[in-house]
């Protein structure tokens, strides 16, 4: 099984594109609260 912190880096690596950004932005809307300080870790780590 994938652990919530591949899957995530994942998500970001797949919209890491600047004309993807607002993808990878909006996707924390479907991210488990609890995961929402991981995700934004990742994501700006994308910047």
């Amino acid at each position: 099984t994938l652990k919530i912190g591949e899957v995530l880096l994942s998500i970001s690596r797949l919209f890491s594109g600047p004309e993807r950004r607002h993808l990878l932005e909006r996707f924390k809307d479907y991210v488990p609260a609890k995961y929402h300080s991981l995700y934004e870790q990742y994501v700006e780590g994308k910047d």
